[in-house]
């Protein structure tokens, strides 16, 4: 994910002129065609790294769900238990968004611009709440302990997500010439007051 992250800075105050480094290799110019080749070859190695197994565990999935719901094993069935056993019968393909899921929120946030941090804070936010409602309500999990310790997991998750989107908004109010006890204010309790309408 390197490849796709340019840091720009200031190259000369008079003009304003501003250039873009790649963020992993300072050496690398992100409008140069050696950062046109880097990011070519990066996603391909995108593709490989999550495309590939997600379509390869979903036709995994797909061709022993049959199987599963019959409780007749094949050898493909037994071959993957390990994948499925976890789940209820009907559930299977959870294992494909629960996989899904940490592909997403573990690099794919990493493929929106630095430009759009906030953006990316709110997108994984959501992102990993409707994955937590979606874990509550379809219940996949065949013991009660795992999905105990997976909803609380996926609660930490979203919990940190918004610890960050309040660390990100802090720090950009902080850059703002006012009284600081004004934007605590105004973060916490303003938006309890709009709650209660």
């Amino acid at each position: 994910f390197g490849a796709f992250h340019c840091r720009r800075v200031v190259a000369d105050s008079s003009p304003l002129e501003y250039r873009s480094f790649l963020w992993d290799s300072p050496g690398v110019l992100c409008s140069s065609g050696e950062w046109e080749t880097l990011r070519i070859a990066a996603v391909v190695i995108l593709i490989v790294w999550a495309v590939v197994p997600l379509a390869i565990l979903a036709r995994i999935l797909y061709k022993v769900r049959p199987a599963v719901l019959k409780h007749t094993p094949s050898h493909l069935s037994t071959a993957s238990r390990v994948v499925w056993e976890d789940f209820e019968p009907p559930d299977i393909w959870w294992a494909w968004m629960d996989l899904f899921r940490r592909l997403a929120l573990g690099g794919g946030l990493l493929l929106v611009p630095e430009d759009f941090a906030f953006l990316r804070l709110v997108i994984g936010l959501l992102f990993a709440l409707a994955a937590l409602f979606m874990q509550v309500l379809l219940r996949p999990y065949r013991n009660k302990q795992v999905e105990a310790l997976a909803a609380a997991v996926q609660t930490a998750i979203c919990v940190l997500f918004l610890g960050y989107s309040y660390i990100y908004v802090f720090v950009r109010f902080e850059a703002l010439p006012t009284d600081r006890s004004t934007i605590v204010w105004v973060i916490s309790f303003l938006s309890l007051i709009h709650i209660s309408e």
